[in-house]
């Protein structure tokens, strides 16, 4: 007989293993996408550059969107018979946890054209104007994160909330500079 035998009874949810493909196309189609904003924001030879830009910028702005669905479909998996996404998925984990503001692989420049300079409110807060798929204008209010025992996550959704009490619906942490952004179509004064 060969050695694996198939009567072996499986641990219950392994047989059953969450299908993932859809997650993973996404993320395969977010890569491209991100890379498309990127050479669209370096190529300045070419006469309607804005317009080429903007479109790479909604495109990938739909499809983060649709990765949010994907999440949403999977949380329930999550949080019931598997709970191993919850580790694999730090999105999932923060939507688990009720909070859907934390946004992962956003950046910056994905949302506010190049040549879009900081204005300064009364809090003396660096704000970049930008869009988000068919919101626009949208606000990105910038604040330094602290280097902080503990989570640079937890920290820098304090940070925002404290800033922008409910009017926020994503924040972008970039932790190479340790700068955090929250999102929020209202302008902040």
């Amino acid at each position: 007989s060969s050695g694996i035998n198939a009567e072996w009874p499986l641990r219950p949810g392994l047989q059953n293993k969450p299908d993932l493909s859809n997650l993973t196309d996404i993320k395969k189609q977010l890569k491209t996408a991100k890379r498309q904003v990127k050479l669209s924001q370096i190529t300045d030879d070419d006469e309607d550059e804005e317009s080429s830009m903007r479109e790479s910028m909604i495109n990938l702005h739909k499809l983060y969107k649709t990765e949010e669905t994907e999440f949403a479909n999977l949380l329930d998996l999550a949080q019931t018979t598997h709970p191993e996404l919850l580790i694999q998925h730090p999105q999932l984990k923060a939507m688990s946890q009720g909070d859907n503001l934390l946004k992962t692989s956003w950046e910056l420049h994905e949302f506010v054209l190049p040549d879009t300079s900081a204005c300064i409110n009364s809090q003396g807060l660096n704000v970049y104007c930008g869009f988000y798929s068919d919101l626009e204008p949208v606000y990105f209010v910038e604040r330094a994160l602290q280097t902080v025992e503990g989570r640079l996550e937890e920290h820098a959704l304090q940070i925002i909330r404290e800033t922008l009490s409910d009017n926020c619906f994503a924040v972008i942490i970039n932790k190479k500079s340790l700068r955090v952004y929250g999102a929020t179509t209202q302008p902040p004064i």
